[in-house]
């Protein structure tokens, strides 16, 4: 059931993701847990699109951004108790139990305001994905001095060794060339 909660949040967050992502023309997803054996995943790598970037094949193409992004939108909002309980459960599975849950869900939920209010700028432009990137970066700088610097290293690791290989970036689609009856 925790496995399923969690499948189900990541799918969420990818979702939620894709207006944060720092390539336009890119969508982000994640991978299901079927994947993990090798025939779903040879099948599955068959029917992605030429240029999709397969964390569980090469994390180290997963920028560090798009990782830290899904993470934090992972933790943000978990007011209610069971919510809360639900991400200590995932802490302590993921060996990062000695970081205070409370203070990540503070740093997730000033994640979220800030990307929001870039969001709300309009468009995706140059200046709004190196906003956006601040906005990511900002947060990752303020782990130390929230949530020490054990737990941001513990995180850094789970981040770049754990979370990217469960992640995809998948090429959008392109638009057509222009026929302007020119022949």
């Amino acid at each position: 059931m925790k496995k399923l909660f969690i499948a189900l949040s990541l799918v969420g967050i990818v979702s939620a993701l894709v207006t944060i992502t720092p390539h336009a023309s890119m969508h982000v997803s994640t991978i299901d847990s079927a994947s993990k054996t090798g025939d779903v995943a040879a099948t599955r790598s068959a029917q992605d699109p030429t240029g999709t970037i397969d964390g569980a094949e090469t994390p180290e193409l997963i920028p560090n951004e798009v990782a830290y992004a899904l993470f934090f939108n992972f933790v943000a909002g978990r007011a209610t108790k069971e919510e809360r309980s639900s991400l200590t459960s995932y802490l302590r599975q993921h060996h990062l139990d000695a970081i205070n849950a409370d203070a990540l869900i503070s740093v997730g939920n000033d994640f979220q305001r800030a990307s929001n209010s870039v969001s709300q700028v309009g468009g995706v432009t140059a200046d709004v994905l190196r906003q956006r990137t601040v906005v990511i970066n900002d947060a990752v700088s303020s782990l130390t001095a929230r949530i020490g610097s054990d737990g941001a290293d513990r995180l850094r690791r789970h981040v770049t060794e754990y979370l990217k290989t469960k992640v995809k970036i998948i090429p959008g689609p392109t638009m057509p060339a222009a026929d302007h009856g020119m022949k």
